[in-house]
């Protein structure tokens, strides 16, 4: 539980290794694009089976990273109004 607690805490606060795991990510698409192809040309009965379930993957971190990426700029504009604030009320 200690191990997911600190993922989820270097995940929601640290933009430094969000960049780092945003990146990862990058590779791992684009390393799964040549792949996919593959399987979908030398593959096409397997294809038709695991290719529903691989269009929810995709689409469910499509979700994911869309809204994770709208929270992270809500927070930093609500981060940057509040110091601003902080300033013009001292």
């Amino acid at each position: 539980m200690g191990k997911l607690r600190t993922f989820r805490n270097k995940f929601e606060n640290d933009p430094e290794w969000q960049t780092r795991f945003h990146l990862w990510m990058v590779y791992f698409w684009l390393l799964n694009i040549p792949l996919v192809t593959l399987v979908f040309f030398f593959a096409p009965g397997f294809w038709s089976k695991a290719s529903i379930f691989y269009i929810l993957v995709v689409s469910l971190y499509a979700n994911f990273a869309t809204d994770y990426d709208a929270v992270s700029a809500s927070e930093a504009s609500t981060h940057a109004l509040r110091a601003e604030q902080k300033m013009n009320a001292s």
